[in-house]
């Protein structure tokens, strides 16, 4: 059985364009991370919130964004997509407020690689759908 030429680029095409469509229901972290002293915080008392960062475009600068909690009091965990620039923590509000860690995310930031401290590496733009007025 012969196929005709032209049905292998439309079988590639029709493929291509249902791959790129079908990613927009599928979300794969570029990071997950917990953070040491998260098992002193009740699952009831934590809630997530999600962060559209302007800056947050690959796996390192994820990492590096997440470097930004380390120290924050109050962090449980957080799951990161860079390529939605989307950073989604979940904290104990008794503990950490949304503005510390839009504080903590906007603040200086150490580039292991070149070995410095950066500066306006990240903007928050968006938290839970609702735009900053920075």
């Amino acid at each position: 059985m012969k196929v005709p030429q032209i049905l292998v680029p439309i079988l590639i095409v029709i493929l291509t364009a249902a791959g790129l469509s079908a990613t927009r229901f599928i979300m794969i972290p570029s990071i997950t991370k917990t953070f040491d002293k998260a098992e002193q915080i009740p699952l009831e008392r934590t809630v997530t919130a999600k962060f559209i960062i302007e800056g947050m475009k690959c796996v390192s600068t994820a990492e590096m964004a997440a470097s930004t909690l380390e120290d924050l009091k109050g962090i449980k965990s957080l799951n990161a997509y860079a390529s939605y620039n989307r950073l989604e923590v979940s904290f104990d509000p008794s503990i950490a407020k949304e503005a510390d860690i839009v504080e903590a995310l906007e603040g200086p930031v150490f580039d292991e690689e070149s070995m410095e401290i950066l500066f306006k590496q990240f903007k928050v733009v968006e938290i839970d759908g609702k735009p900053l007025d920075n």
